[in-house]
């Protein structure tokens, strides 16, 4: 009946505290398999999950991108519905049957997400709108922090998320959707290596006249850049590189120009200033490192 599929590039005993929480969940008569796509691992993250005929492995020998990944997830598996779940999150005991019966009662809803919580408790922000290159720019320079009301940016941090509502886009770390409507939509665009394959999905579905919607009863507990906050560098480019993949498929050719403009002549100062003013020298470097990657690849390639 489901397949959960999770991505998994190094990320140590997260995975197993992911696969423990969903075995330790109040499934009933849920039929499920757990399809973990492994991105060239080199730790240990394999070894540690429990042994179960409900798993089941797919390897890749080099690290093929999320989207991609999670291609391979969706063809290794048959479920009717499809999860697609970060290995940094862990759901509560009733996270996959609260969903599961909500979206059999609301048929109208294509992808549903839920309530993600931090160590804390502290709900954090997940939705989002979709991205322009006006509230790029308001988010960039710090005009959605000023004056959010007048500029805002595509992340949706005025709004508390304690309130269940149909929204433009639901962080893919928890992403349910129906395999026969995410086999029409022809599934994750692999052309985004890793960031905003799932903004894309979303954009896709709401282009169709599909509904996402974040139900704010149903949780998960997410541990924030579980795997990638150890490659700050590496997380610059590949942001960077699909946000210019999403506004060349998304946006007019002048809006994709300014956006271009905005990447290429106006970011990288404006990060280097900001990171001056903390003293936050390392990560002038960081940027330095990441926007090499980007203008080797955009630039000069």
């Amino acid at each position: 009946m489901l397949d959960i599929i999770i991505v998994n590039w190094n990320s140590g005993e997260l995975l197993s505290k992911c696969i423990v929480s969903i075995f330790n969940s109040d499934l009933n008569d849920i039929s499920l398999n757990i399809i973990i796509v492994d991105n060239a691992s080199t730790d240990d993250s394999l070894l540690r999950i429990p042994k179960d005929k409900k798993i089941k492995i797919v390897y890749n020998e080099k690290n093929r991108g999320f989207g991609a990944a999670c291609n391979q997830g969706v063809k290794a598996g048959n479920g009717k519905y499809i999860l697609f779940l970060n290995p940094d999150a862990e759901v509560r005991k009733d996270t996959i049957a609260n969903s599961l019966d909500f979206l059999q009662k609301n048929l109208k809803v294509t992808v549903l997400g839920c309530r993600q919580v931090d160590e804390f408790g502290n709900t954090l922000r997940t939705c989002a709108n979709f991205i322009s290159r006006s509230n790029y720019f308001n988010k960039l320079v710090g005009l959605s922090k000023v004056l959010p009301q007048i500029f805002p940016d595509y992340h949706m941090t005025g709004w508390d998320h304690n309130s269940s509502r149909e929204v433009d886009h639901v962080m893919g770390s928890y992403y349910l959707i129906t395999r026969e409507k995410l086999v029409k939509l022809n599934s994750f665009d692999e052309q985004f290596f890793v960031y905003f394959e799932d903004l894309d999905l979303s954009y896709r579905v709401k282009k169709q006249g599909g509904i996402v919607y974040f139900n704010a009863d149903i949780e998960i507990y997410h541990e924030t850049g579980g795997t990638s906050k150890k490659v700050k560098a590496e997380r610059l480019f590949y942001t960077l590189d699909s946000l210019l993949c999403y506004g060349k498929k998304h946006f007019s050719k002048f809006d994709y120009f300014i956006l271009k403009c905005i990447v290429f002549g106006v970011e990288p100062f404006f990060r280097c200033f900001l990171h001056i003013i903390n003293f936050n020298f390392r990560d002038i470097k960081m940027t330095f490192s990441g926007y090499k990657m980007l203008y080797l690849k955009r630039v000069f390639n």
